[in-house]
């Protein structure tokens, strides 16, 4: 495994990572978007303490993910292991039972009862890294900036920061305080959060990045399968799988990245993101073994050549012509 310095926090983190999200289990009661289906809590832990062996150490997740049952699983699978591990998590969605959705409140006092709740889901006296999950009303932010601050004074929190890929979400909350940590989507097929990488990278700020492989979108994993069907209680239940197939196929057009070459096609869509300007660490979900071990095999494998990274680009250009 490799590590790198998150920003200016002095904690280094493994490059890949686990995002915890699929751990949660199914949506829960109201089918609220943020379940992956049914989920065997014994694999998790059994995929938790392999990562470890592998040389893992930083773990993700949130607690709106299986409403807190991706923390209670975290945390009892760090039993006894927690000073190996770089715990982060977020807060701030707030499930709505009448309306079957979610808001954001990033209130102070919401802020403060979501961190200690996530506190004790995790079996833990102290968040590594405390991420606001989404961006706070304008006249939210001075004092969830404050609370965040205190939270940390009172050691409940090491770091905070925010999981939001737009720059000017970033800028309001540095004009009240620090932001450690910042997590962002990207991947070889979703550029769209690039602006905030950048400013990320220019002010020494530490990212995690997300969907790192676009839900095996960036190398295609359905392109050339049987659409899939998902269960209800899965976020993506309710998808047209035509409509994944087709986001599949793009991801073929870097075949050349793992053809030939000493990487599997997820090590060459992840590497792909270790190797670009401004990132941190990746963290991809898994619900699978196999999966893990792969995932966390891309810190071996041959880094992007500037080649490469060209010829990436000029793919980019071709399937737009054609997406």
């Amino acid at each position: 495994m490799k590590y790198r310095e998150l920003g200016s926090t002095g904690i280094n983190i493994s490059i890949v990572g686990i995002g915890a999200w699929q751990m949660g289990g199914p949506d829960g009661e109201n089918g609220v978007g943020h379940g992956w289906g049914d989920v065997d809590d014994s694999r998790s832990v059994e995929i938790i303490h392999c990562a470890q062996e592998m040389g893992v150490n930083l773990i993700d997740t949130a607690d709106i993910y299986g409403s807190g049952h991706s923390e209670r699983i975290i945390g009892e699978a760090l039993k006894g292991r927690r000073d190996k591990w770089i715990v982060a998590t977020k807060g701030g969605l707030v499930k709505d039972p009448d309306n079957r959705g979610q808001y954001f409140d990033a209130s102070a006092v919401n802020i403060r009862n979501a961190c200690e709740a996530s506190l004790k889901r995790l079996q833990t006296d102290t968040i590594d890294f405390y991420q606001l999950h989404g961006t706070p009303e304008d006249d939210q932010i001075p004092d969830t900036m404050k609370e965040l601050s205190k939270l940390r004074d009172e050691g409940k929190i090491r770091f905070y920061g925010i999981s939001v890929g737009d720059a000017g979400s970033i800028k309001k909350l540095q004009a009240y305080g620090e932001v450690d940590i910042v997590q962002i989507g990207f991947s070889l097929l979703n550029r769209n959060e690039e602006a905030a990488l950048n400013y990320c990278y220019e002010q020494g700020i530490g990212t995690l990045i997300r969907t790192p492989l676009s839900w095996g979108a960036a190398f295609g994993r359905y392109a050339e399968e049987k659409p899939p069907t998902f269960e209800f209680g899965d976020n993506r239940y309710k998808t047209d799988p035509e409509q994944i197939i087709d986001e599949h196929k793009k991801g073929l057009h870097f075949s050349f990245l793992w053809e030939n070459v000493d990487r599997t096609p997820a090590q060459a869509a992840l590497r792909f993101v270790l190797d670009t300007k401004g990132v941190t660490a990746v963290i991809p979900g898994t619900k699978k073994l196999d999966h893990l071990i792969d995932n966390v095999g891309t810190a071996s494998v041959q880094k992007m050549s500037s080649i490469e990274m060209g010829k990436i680009e000029d793919a980019r250009v071709e399937w737009n012509k054609w997406y």
